[in-house]
């Protein structure tokens, strides 16, 4: 994170009562967590694209690497 950015941030903070700070912190953490949705999301996007551009696979040994980007 910018240091700059940073501290403005913790001086925002302390003006805040320990409620607001939690509000804060709930804010941040749901957009940690749609950030994380959003990834996922894309790879999932990504991995139907590759799915459906191959009708069958070349050989066995593409089938397990597949699964386990898959699985991630």
């Amino acid at each position: 994170m910018n240091p700059h950015l940073k501290q403005r941030i913790d001086e925002k903070l302390e003006l805040l009562s320990e409620q607001r700070i939690a509000e804060v912190l709930d804010f941040v953490e749901f957009h940690a967590v749609r950030k994380r949705v959003d990834e996922v999301a894309e790879r999932t996007a990504y991995l139907a694209g590759v799915e459906h551009s191959l009708n069958v696979w070349s050989s066995k040994a593409d089938e397990r690497p597949y699964r386990e980007l898959k699985a991630l």
